[in-house]
């Protein structure tokens, strides 16, 4: 019975990536820009949270780009932020951020 289940499942999952690997389609660099959009995002690469005394963060990435007309200008923007937190003994802390910021059309050189 748990062989049999086993099978099962693996088939039902082999079935999900066919179907998943067969709706995936590629673009390449030099495709034309269609549609409009904006998006956002972030992550650590070390995060830790002691309840409300310590949150801390070592190497944090944020990002947001938009292609959408009516908020002007397309712009894409990145911040990398070695280190951040905040302690009830010391208050808000950060190291000094970097910072990249590109509008306009594509940068194609």
């Amino acid at each position: 019975m748990a062989t049999t289940l086993r099978r099962g499942a693996v088939l039902l999952l082999a079935a999900a990536l066919v179907i998943a690997s067969s709706a995936i389609s590629t673009a390449r660099a030099d495709d034309p820009v269609t549609g409009v959009g904006s998006s956002s995002g972030g992550a650590s690469v070390v995060a830790l949270q002691l309840g409300s005394l310590l949150r801390l963060a070592a190497v944090t990435e944020t990002s947001a780009q938009s292609i959408d007309p009516s908020g002007g200008t397309p712009t894409a923007t990145q911040t990398v932020t070695p280190l951040a937190g905040n302690a009830v003994a010391l208050g808000d802390f950060s190291t000094p951020s970097v910072q990249t910021t590109s509008t306009g059309a594509p940068d194609t050189k």
